[in-house]
């Protein structure tokens, strides 16, 4: 499923900026690279964003409930169970 894989990927991207985030703080002398990362990194995020957002509905596997709420279709939450899907 494109769904899936799309917001698996946009986690990952996150989880890299925040691992060189830390790194930069150790080592200052990649703090030009960390700058170029973000900006790459945050494109490609918006990028799966729109990609994830023209998905219009998502629905519990455990309750069955349908959310069209775009952050909990980007996120896989149900509100009613107050749990995130796994992929």
């Amino acid at each position: 499923m494109a769904l899936s894989h799309d917001v698996a990927l946009r986690n990952s991207m996150q989880e890299w900026i925040q691992a060189w985030r830390n790194y930069a703080a150790l080592h200052p002398e990649y703090k030009n690279d960390l700058h170029w990362r973000e900006q790459k990194y945050s494109q490609i995020i918006a990028m799966l964003d729109a990609r994830i957002s023209l998905v219009d509905s998502f629905t519990c596997s455990k309750c069955g409930i349908t959310s069209h709420n775009p952050n909990d279709i980007r996120e896989r939450y149900c509100g009613r169970c107050h749990e995130f899907q796994a992929l």
